[in-house]
C-alpha cells in the first residue's frame, strides 16, 4: 500500500509541475501579447511668465513617442510667442474650463486617432464648442520634404473622424505633421499583424513642420 500510495503521489506531483509549467509560459504569453512599454511624456507645461497670454491645453495620445517630441515642439513654440500652455494625456484630462483655447492631437492608428483622444473629444465635445480648437494629426502618409502631402489626408483621415464631433469647428488650417513607423517600436501583437501584410518602416518625422504649424495657430490666436 505504501508503495501504491508513494507511486501515486509521484505521478500527481510531475502532472501538476506540467501543468504549473504550461500555465506560467500562457501567462507570459499573454502579457507578452498585451504589455504596453513604458510610453515618455511631453512637459507639462511652459510659458508660465507669460502672465498676460492665452492659456491652450494640449490634450494628446502617443502610441511609440514621436507624437510625444510633436507635443513639446508646439509647446515650445506657443510658449515662445507668449502664451501659457500645459501638455497632457488626453484620457487624464477632466477639465478644459480653465483654458482659452485647446489643442488636441494623435497619431492616425487604424485610420483613426487613439482611443485616448477620442474619448476626450467625446467627453468634452459640448465645451469645445464653445472655445477655439486646433487640430493636428500624425502619420507616416504626410510629409513635405518627399511630397507625401496627399491632398485627401483630410477627407480620407481627418473629415471622418471630426464627423463624429459636429459640436465644434477646428482652427483652419489642421495640422498634418509626419511621424515615423518602426517595427522595434511594436507591440507584439502588433508586430505578428503588420507582418502578415506589406508594411515598411518610415521615419518623416519632422518637427519643422509641427513649429511651423504652431505658429499659424499662435497667429490665429493673437
Amino acid at each position: 500500500m505504501k508503495k501504491n500510495i508513494s507511486f501515486s503521489c509521484c505521478n500527481f506531483s510531475i502532472h501538476s509541475g506540467a501543468i504549473s509549467s504550461a500555465v506560467i509560459v500562457l501567462v507570459v504569453l499573454i502579457a507578452g501579447l498585451l504589455t504596453f512599454p513604458t510610453a515618455s511624456r511631453a512637459l507639462e507645461s511652459c510659458g508660465e511668465e507669460n502672465t498676460g497670454g492665452m492659456k491652450i491645453l494640449i490634450a494628446y495620445d502617443s502610441k511609440h513617442g514621436s507624437t510625444v517630441l510633436i507635443v513639446n515642439k508646439i509647446g515650445e513654440v506657443l510658449c515662445e510667442d507668449g502664451f501659457q500652455v500645459d501638455m497632457e494625456y488626453a484620457a487624464k484630462i477632466n477639465d478644459v474650463s480653465p483654458y482659452d483655447a485647446i489643442i488636441v492631437g494623435s497619431p492616425i492608428y487604424w485610420a483613426t486617432f487613439l482611443p485616448g483622444t477620442m474619448l476626450f473629444l467625446s467627453t468634452h465635445k459640448d465645451t469645445l464648442g464653445t472655445m477655439p480648437v486646433a487640430v493636428f494629426a500624425v502619420s507616416t502618409y504626410v510629409d513635405p520634404e518627399t511630397e507625401l502631402v496627399y491632398e485627401e489626408a483630410l477627407v480620407v483621415f481627418i473629415n471622418p473622424i471630426l464627423a463624429q464631433f459636429p459640436q465644434f469647428t477646428p482652427l483652419d488650417p489642421i495640422g498634418l505633421i509626419p511621424g515615423q513607423f518602426s517595427f522595434r517600436e511594436l507591440y507584439p501583437f502588433e508586430l505578428l499583424s503588420m507582418r502578415s501584410v506589406p508594411y515598411e518602416e518610415y521615419d518623416y518625422l519632422n518637427l519643422d513642420v509641427a513649429g511651423a504649424w504652431a505658429e499659424e495657430i499662435g497667429e490665429l490666436l493673437q
